[in-house]
């Protein structure tokens, strides 16, 4: 009888241990993919500084500045998805220059956006920048702008093939792509010289002030 009950004593202290394990267990594993998600969906990435030129006016009264794009040195589509860019953010392509008309500048391109189950085990979504425009933000100026003053320039060759056809075929692949779309950022020009980052993030393209901390 005592044998018994001691052997029914060891058995549930071996399942208490048991239960204990797979607790701890089950907690380290929940808080690691906690913290694993939290940064691969918030994750910001410098892709390049773009700096406006103060705002000026021609004889015919229109906006124009002169932007000067200084992107970080690329990484190709497939490294991106496995890699991380961090570290990288002080080497930097040439710079080019553009003339840009309108009181605001509209950045940014193509982005696709992989299933959050692919975003887990670490593959990111990819991104490229592919249009710069300016804009007037007066509507009457929008509307009557003449031919010239209308400024979009192609980044990166623009939007490719492959783009839309995933865009358009979204619907039959979503076990990997969540969704593909466009994505932009847009800042007012100000009277001087101001600088801004151009970021990459989970969600898309932003334009925002350097980060000094980071980048």
């Amino acid at each position: 009888m005592v044998k018994k009950l001691i052997k029914v004593i060891i058995s549930l202290s071996l399942f208490i241990v048991f239960l204990v394990v797979c607790f701890a267990l089950f907690a380290v594993f929940s808080i690691a993919g906690w913290l694993h998600t939290y940064k691969t969906f918030t994750q910001k990435e410098l892709v390049a500084v773009v700096e406006l030129e103060g705002m000026q006016i021609d004889e015919q009264g229109y906006e124009y500045t002169t932007i000067k794009y200084k992107p970080v040195k690329d990484q190709s589509a497939l490294t991106s998805i496995f890699s991380s860019r961090e570290g990288d953010g002080d080497q930097y392509e040439e710079t080019k220059e553009y003339k840009i008309y309108g009181d605001q500048v509209e950045l940014g391109g193509d982005f696709i956006k992989f299933s959050n189950a692919l975003n887990l085990f670490g593959i990111k979504n990819i991104y490229k920048v592919s249009r710069l425009e300016g804009d007037f933000s007066n509507p009457d100026k929008a509307a009557n702008v003449e031919k010239g003053k209308r400024t979009v320039y192609a980044i990166n060759g623009g939007t490719d093939d492959y783009w839309k056809f995933l865009q358009e075929n979204t619907e039959d692949m979503d076990f990997i792509v969540d969704s593909v779309y466009g994505s932009y950022s847009s800042k007012f020009i100000r009277g001087e010289k101001t600088t801004y980052g151009l970021y990459v993030t989970e969600d898309g393209f932003i334009l925002d002030d350097i980060d000094k901390k980071k980048d």
